[in-house]
C-alpha cells in the first residue's frame, strides 16, 4: 500500500511534541493515506482514518536513532509491504526510503548556526557542543540537494542554507500556530494594566532566562514575565515572573 511516510519518533516532548500534535491536526480527511513513526504513550490527537500511527520503541538515543533512520526504518517499510511516496521528517533529520522517493524536512535546531563554542568539558554544555559541532553531520546524511527544507523563522532559513549550502529556494517558512492567552484580569490572574511576556521555553541555561528576568527586575512594576517552568522556592522567585 501506498503511503507518506512521516518520522517522528524523537518528538516527544517541549516544543517538538506540540509541532507533532498540530500536524497531525493539520491533515486533510481525504484518500491520501499517511504513515507516522511515532514515540509510544503519548497523548495525540485522534487522527482520521487515513491517518496511521505506528509507535517505535527503542529508538531514541542517538546511536539507535540513526541505526532506524539508516536502516530499521526501510526495513519496516518492506516487511510490512509499505511504499512511501513521500518522506518527511519532523525531527531535522531524514532517513532512508529510496532514492526517488521526494524528501522533506522540518528543521528546528538553531543551535549550530550560532557562532558561540560551547566547553564539551563542561557537563552542563556537553549537550550543546554536540549540537554545534556533531549534530550537522547527521543532518547532512540524507540531506539531498532537493530534499525541501521547512523551518519556523527567516533567521533559521538563512542559517539553514548558508551553513549546509542548500537552496534557499527549497527551503520554507511555516510557523507554528500559536494561540495567545488573553487578558482577562481576575479571570486568570493576569494584569492587563502592565504589558505581559509570555515566554513558553524549556529551562535549558542557553535558553536565557537569568537575562530575562535580570531585565524585567528593573521594569517590575510596568512588566512582567510568565515563564514555563516548575516555580522556584519562594526566595528564588524573582520580581515581575511568574511561572506556568
Amino acid at each position: 500500500m501506498e503511503y507518506i511516510i512521516v518520522n517522528a519518533t524523537a518528538l516527544d516532548r517541549s516544543g517538538a511534541l506540540t509541532i507533532l500534535r498540530q500536524f497531525i491536526r493539520a491533515i486533510p480527511a481525504d484518500d491520501t493515506q499517511w504513515l507516522l513513526f511515532v514515540a509510544p504513550g503519548l497523548k495525540l490527537p485522534t487522527p482520521t482514518a487515513n491517518v496511521r500511527l505506528e509507535p517505535i520503541a527503542g529508538v531514541k538515543p542517538l546511536h539507535k536513532r540513526v541505526w532506524w533512520d539508516t536502516f530499521g526504518l526501510k526495513r519496516w517499510l518492506k516487511k510490512n509491504d509499505v511504499k512511501p511516496v513521500a518522506a518527511i521528517s519532523l525531527q531535522n533529520t531524514g532517513f532512508r526510503v529510496g532514492k526517488r522517493v521526494p524528501s522533506f524536512i522540518y528543521y528546528h535546531q538553531s543551535i549550530p548556526f550560532f557562532r558561540y563554542c560551547w566547553n564539551p568539558f563542561k557537563r552542563e554544555r556537553r549537550t550543546l557542543w554536540f549540537y554545534k559541532r556533531i549534530y550537522p553531520v547527521f543532518v547532512r546524511l540524507f540531506l539531498k540537494r532537493d530534499t525541501y527544507i521547512f523551518v519556523q523563522l527567516d533567521f533559521i532559513k538563512r542559517g539553514f542554507a548558508r551553513f549546509f549550502g542548500h537552496p534557499e529556494a527549497r527551503i520554507g517558512i511555516f510557523s507554528p500556530s500559536v494561540l495567545a492567552p488573553t487578558a482577562s484580569g481576575a479571570n486568570n490572574g493576569i494584569d492587563p494594566s502592565v504589558v505581559n511576556l509570555f515566554y513558553p521555553a524549556a529551562g535549558y541555561f542557553y535558553k536565557n532566562h537569568k537575562t530575562v528576568e535580570a531585565a524585567i527586575a528593573q521594569q517590575a512594576e510596568s512588566v512582567k514575565a510568565y515563564f514555563t517552568l516548575p516555580s522556584p522556592p519562594a526566595e528564588e522567585r524573582k520580581p515581575g515572573v511568574e511561572y506556568l
